[in-house]
């Protein structure tokens, strides 16, 4: 871990359930862990609940909201199911705030939540040409919901995620790597900006 550890919670589905891999070290948790250290120069203490916690019930599992007490950041990866099964923006919004609400209530006062972008669906998965179009205006839809949230909430930041080519669908270490190079640097910023961070 290191000297002065920043304790992160990444959870939800899709990105963060470490498909292809053996370990969540050899997954997204394990090399954006790798990635914030080496960025901010403390150790990361990385908890990993790979939970699709949008598509369950309005309250969060038990494990979620005992780790939010405890931790500086959370790292929250929507929006994948929902892009697939075509979820509505408004529904996307009223299930995301939801979340949000409940992290903020029982995290500590300076705890910063990150919700990182939904991967573009046709990077994921093999659509009908039809569908195409419909989609890519869904994850754009999704995405700019999560934003503007953001927006409206305090210590929530939106982290753009967008993977080129489909790299992703192998799942790879190397894909994995390459997700975190892209989503690590605005969580490191942040971290070192706040000289009071609040678990110590």
């Amino acid at each position: 871990l290191g000297p002065d550890p920043d304790r992160i919670l990444l959870v939800g589905g899709g990105i963060s359930v470490g498909w292809g891999v053996s370990s969540h070290d050899d997954a997204l948790g394990g090399y954006l862990a790798r990635s914030v250290s080496a960025a901010t120069g403390r150790g990361v203490a990385m908890n990993v609940i790979s939970d699709d916690i949008l598509s369950g019930g309005a309250k969060l599992p038990a494990g979620v909201m005992r780790i939010l007490r405890t931790v500086d950041a959370v790292v929250l990866t929507p929006g994948d199911i929902e892009a697939i099964l075509f979820l509505p923006a408004a529904i996307y919004r009223r299930q995301l705030e939801n979340t949000l609400d409940q992290m903020t209530r029982a995290g500590p006062a300076n705890m910063r939540i990150f919700i990182v972008g939904t991967i573009p669906l046709l990077a994921a998965i093999a659509l009908p040409r039809a569908f195409r179009p419909w989609a890519a205006g869904l994850g754009a839809a999704l995405n700019g919901t999560a934003r503007q949230l953001c927006q409206e909430m305090t210590n929530t930041i939106f982290v753009p995620f967008s993977p080129s080519g489909i790299a992703g669908r192998e799942r790879t270490g190397r894909s994995y790597s390459a997700w975190a190079g892209l989503i690590a640097p605005p969580i490191a910023r942040q971290l070192d900006s706040c000289t009071d961070r609040s678990i110590r």
